[in-house]
């Protein structure tokens, strides 16, 4: 591990309700699934820290209700979140078609600061899908925020840990090289009276 080059990242998995949002977090967080389709009322927290590239990187996961109910709540956890997972179901159509809206909700409550990273990831490979590729192309070419598509099964674990992975490993070069990190823990600890993150060695950004 090098010295010093430790982040951490606030990131919102967020979709319709159903698609599975609290199983991918749950099975990535502590590798389970209890396949009760709970439905999460609010919003539900984790954290997990991993290694990537040789840097010590820790998601704080905001799990965010799909119901329309909880919109209100849900959108103040969009400020500040330096990537989105915008999860859809990939036996559901509809689901795909919502993106769309999820990503505008996004990107409207930040809309003075740029394109905020998204990982798009359709849920429960491990069933038949439906939804068509073509639609899919037309969502991220719509959005280049959207970095990267990941096929995922909660049920099974496929794909989840490489995910997270992934999501990590580009958040942090991202920020890192962006120098956009730096403001964004300006803002947050003038906001919400947290202490810089960097005394400690960790580096970017939490609410």
């Amino acid at each position: 591990m090098i010295p010093g080059l430790r982040f951490l990242f606030k990131a919102s998995v967020i979709g319709d309700t159903g698609v599975g949002k609290t199983s991918l977090v749950q099975r990535y967080a502590s590798d389970c699934f209890d396949g009760q389709g709970r439905s999460t009322v609010g919003v539900e927290f984790s954290a997990k820290t991993l290694d990537v590239n040789d840097r010590s990187v820790k998601l704080h996961i905001w799990d965010c209700s799909g119901n329309n109910t909880f919109l209100p709540i849900i959108e103040h956890y969009f400020r500040k979140t330096q990537g989105f997972i915008v999860t859809f179901d990939l036996t559901d159509p509809e689901t795909l078609n919502h993106v769309y809206s999820w990503i505008e909700r996004v990107n409207r409550v930040n809309k003075n600061t740029d394109p905020v990273p998204i990982l798009l990831v359709g849920n429960k490979c491990d069933c038949r899908e439906i939804v068509t590729d073509d639609t899919i192309r037309e969502i991220m070419d719509e959005y280049p925020q959207i970095f990267r598509y990941a096929k995922v099964s909660a049920k099974t674990g496929e794909g989840i840990d490489d995910m997270f992975t992934v999501f990590a490993a580009y958040l942090s070069t991202y920020y890192r090289y962006t120098g956009k990190a730096i403001a964004t823990t300006l803002d947050i600890m003038a906001d919400s009276g947290t202490q810089n993150v960097e005394e400690d060695g960790w580096h970017c950004c939490v609410i």
